[in-house]
């Protein structure tokens, strides 16, 4: 069934409306340099020997010591305060024009990563496996993923049970049209039956194409595949959905019209439970005014939950309402017991400071209310992140971004949130009359909460940094995180000067971390929402290597896997905690 859909439904818990709360959060306390010789230019002639000698073998002596240095960075021998081992990989070269997916996955001896050499149609893919115990590369597996004449773009790729499940695009300028492809291949690279033609889109503008979603189901049996369309900013937006099945056979088409214009649409996350429904979290503008103050100048959203059943093909919206509240941040996740979490950060003002969490778990399945929660926060954890006097004038704390949302196996929730801001800065030359714009990315605090069964918040921490850098996106910034158990870790580059300063800052001057080449990687471990120590694996500066945030996967509940960048090298560290 192909036929567009507009049906807007409200029948399941049309507002979910949060009565205020007295009760306040409480909290538990958290607990490559090169060689210099070379005579000055005042020295005598006749000691100029003995002189030349004793720099010679205090050079000596500096190079042993500093190849002892790296060597303790890179085996972490005799490392102060690192509680966890560390194993270094062997260093591969990352040429200007190679490129690194994340981590697909692994078995019980490797884990397997895609590398992409070249682009378009003179593009490489190769499928490397790394050993686990060892971290090198075992063998490298060249992927027949380009057609002749397709430049194609990879969208999307997953490592499920053997065989690896990746998405593409290509673009075909002659005659305006946009194909999306789905191929499967197996651990040594062979092709795992034939390529399926997902979409073929006629395209109307070459200026723009649209964008393509992939999303994997909760029961890792099918992946549905989601196209917007360039449409004009007010015009209803009508989303393809495609959803294809483990065997790469497509199961279902449909073309769904949303009830609200693109420009006041915003979609936050999804989410497929199975192969029959969609959960959608979304940011919902009223009119063209609140559409343009939507970038953080003024909170005018409204938030919405909309769940697409396949089997009747209905779409219902729910909103996330907090009487008298103003969201200002939100994300979702699921459990493996199929319940969906919805949990956010509101405020009592229409910024984006932030005053309290609240919590919204469901049945997936259903879409009924379980649980819910709220809870503003009070003053002994406002004290973490501001002053004494700004929480006696009844002050929020800065504005914060979810960024994870980790569900385990006994019903715990952790939320993780990060100040994050750019400033700018322009100057325009006087001769040319040229502006030249400066762009400055912040990542700073982060806020740590964890909840209880009831929706309560149980413990709140906050870990804080500073991060900034330069015209580079953050690149070595932010921090990466993974969970298990009642076990959470954060990775993150830190400031040298910070090493002795607890987790939480309390009353210390944090430094700021704005030469990643002169960082030191760090991880903080939570138990149940209380911090440990601050633990170093490497000082970038000594190891050559800088921590990338951007990978990192779990191997087990006590093993992850870093990724450690050089200047066109890089190298795999695993960590057992």
């Amino acid at each position: 069934m192909n036929a567009r859909l507009l049906i807007i439904l409200f029948c399941f818990s049309p507002v979910f409306l949060f009565a205020q709360e007295e009760d306040s959060l409480t909290t538990k306390p958290v607990a490559t340099e090169e060689l210099k010789t070379g005579v000055q230019p005042d020295e005598k002639k006749g000691s100029m020997e003995l002189d030349e000698e004793k720099r010679d073998e205090k050079a000596i002596e500096e190079a042993i010591k500093k190849n002892e240095t790296k060597k303790q960075a890179e085996e972490q021998k005799e490392n102060p305060n690192n509680s966890g081992k560390v194993l270094w990989g062997d260093d591969y070269k990352l040429g200007s024009k190679t490129s690194l997916g994340n981590i697909l996955g692994h078995d019980s001896t490797s884990f397997y990563i895609l590398k992409f050499i070249g682009a378009g149609e003179n593009m490489t893919t190769n499928l490397e496996e790394y050993g686990l115990k060892t971290l090198h590369l075992a063998n490298t597996y060249t992927i027949p993923l380009v057609f002749p004449g397709e430049d194609i773009r990879v969208e999307a790729s997953w490592l499920l049970d053997d065989f690896i499940w990746i998405f593409t695009s290509y673009y075909n300028k002659k005659v305006d049209t946009l194909y999306s492809y789905s191929q499967q291949f197996d651990l040594k690279g062979k092709k795992r039956g034939d390529r399926i033609l997902i979409e073929k889109i006629p395209l109307s503008t070459k200026r723009l194409v649209g964008e393509f979603d992939y999303v994997l189901s909760v029961d890792s049996n099918n992946v549905l595949a989601v196209y917007s369309p360039p449409v004009d900013k007010y015009t209803h937006e009508i989303i393809s959905y495609r959803m294809i099945s483990k065997n790469n056979k497509i199961l279902w088409k449909e073309d769904v019209e949303l009830s609200h214009a693109s420009e006041y649409f915003q979609r936050l996350k999804r989410i497929v439970p199975d192969s029959g429904h969609i959960y959608i979290l979304a940011a919902t503008f009223t009119n063209k005014v609140n559409a343009a103050n939507k970038n953080r100048v003024k909170n005018t959203g409204k938030y919405s939950l909309f769940n697409y059943n396949h089997s009747n093909r209905t779409l219902n919206e729910a909103q996330l309402a907090l009487n008298g509240k103003y969201i200002t941040s939100v994300t979702m996740q699921y459990d493996n017991k199929k319940n969906l979490y919805v949990i956010g950060l509101f405020s009592r003002t229409r910024s984006y400071s932030v005053s309290g969490a609240f919590y919204l778990k469901l049945d997936m399945k259903e879409g009924n209310v379980v649980e819910k929660g709220f809870s503003d926060f009070d003053q002994d954890f406002l004290r973490k992140f501001i002053s004494d006097k700004r929480v006696r004038n009844d002050k929020e704390l800065d504005s914060f971004e979810i960024k994870e949302l980790f569900a385990d196996s006994i019903g715990q929730i952790t939320l993780i949130a990060e100040q994050y801001y750019i400033n700018t800065t322009t100057y325009t030359d006087p001769r040319t009359g040229h502006i030249i714009y400066t762009y400055y990315y912040n990542y700073n605090d982060i806020l740590i909460l964890n909840f209880n069964k009831d929706g309560r918040i149980k413990t709140g921490a906050r870990l804080a940094k500073q991060q900034q850098s330069l015209d580079d996106r953050g690149y070595f910034s932010s921090y990466a995180a993974v969970a298990r158990k009642d076990k959470l870790y954060i990775v993150y580059n830190d400031n040298p000067k910070n090493l002795d300063i607890p987790p939480n800052g309390r009353d210390h001057f944090v430094s700021e971390m704005d030469d990643p080449n002169k960082s030191v990687a760090v991880y903080v471990s939570y138990t149940n929402g209380l911090a440990g120590d601050k633990n170093v694996l490497f000082y970038a500066k000594e190891a050559d290597y800088i921590f990338n945030p951007n990978i990192i996967y779990r191997i087990d509940e006590d093993t992850i896997i870093l990724f450690a960048q050089g200047w066109k090298n890089y190298r795999f560290v695993k960590v057992d905690m």
